[in-house]
């Protein structure tokens, strides 16, 4: 996926649902294979801009450097091997990458419960 797939980016609107796409699918198969298949392990990755393209910074005003593509794949991998469900690349973005998932994830799971229970809130 991308951080664009936590945050939209302006006038980047397909960018940014692809991204959402991924990491709604990602979250999708971790919960459907959940209890029938516990050894199937799915790492999300949620980079910042990666230097694949010299034009990106023509188009983006960038506010962190670029991470270099060698790195990201070490903590891609990295982060495979340590079987995170969701990883930030950089690390130091995780706690707000996170934050941000977990609120949606509890708003959202309060809301199918309440209505499951014939409550509206």
């Amino acid at each position: 996926s991308s951080l664009a797939g936590l945050s939209g980016l302006a006038n980047k609107s397909p960018y940014s649902a692809s991204k959402f796409g991924i990491a709604g699918m990602m979250d999708a198969l971790v919960e459907e294979l959940r209890g029938s298949s516990p050894g199937v392990k799915f790492t999300t990755v949620h980079p910042y801009f990666v230097n694949t393209r010299p034009d990106l910074p023509e188009h983006l005003h960038l506010r962190l450097p670029q991470l270099d593509a060698a790195f990201t794949a070490k903590e891609i991998i990295r982060a495979m091997l340590e079987e995170k469900e969701a990883v930030s690349i950089p690390r130091h973005l995780y706690f707000f990458v996170h934050l941000l998932r977990w609120v949606i994830i509890v708003i959202f799971k309060t809301s199918i419960y309440y209505r499951s229970r014939g409550k509206k809130r």
